[in-house]
């Protein structure tokens, strides 16, 4: 039993190191996947405390540095979409390190994020909703 604990100590020390040297190096990775439009999920090692969001249609960045705001994002995934499927498996197979790096992040943090939710399913209907949404979301991000 302590043998046990002792192994598993190690094991999480030498995760931590290994993911202190990787984040010291330039490292291009892949998008955790893609909304339904087309909306890119990063979550890059040098900027672990947040989950970084590119909509290619306005090349405006978002930024999400919270448990509810990846649970809101989540919550209205499709899993029968092609692109969202993939980026809800993706969000579950990292959640409890998102969550730790988000947490480990706020702890770091002088001042309050800035960042804003993406809006959920039924809030935007048709086009020209999305069209004023976004943006609306364009001028929030213009003024932080």
């Amino acid at each position: 039993e302590e043998q046990q604990r002792r192994e598993k100590e190690e094991k999480r020390r030498k995760d931590l190191e290994l993911e202190k040297e990787l984040a010291l190096r330039p490292i291009r990775g892949n998008p955790l996947g893609l909304d339904r439009r087309w909306r890119r999920y990063w979550w890059f090692r040098s900027a672990r405390e947040r989950l970084h969001v590119l909509d290619d249609a306005t090349g405006i960045w978002h930024t999400m540095d919270s448990k509810e705001e990846v649970d809101a994002v989540a919550e209205v995934l499709n899993v029968k979409g092609l692109r969202e499927k993939p980026l809800k498996e993706s969000f579950e197979r990292h959640y409890a390190k998102l969550c730790a790096a988000f947490k480990r992040g706020k702890l770091m943090a002088k001042e309050p994020s800035k960042a804003r939710q993406l809006p959920r399913r039924g809030e935007v209907e048709g086009d020209e909703a999305a069209t004023q949404a976004e943006q609306a979301e364009a001028e929030t991000v213009k003024a932080t």
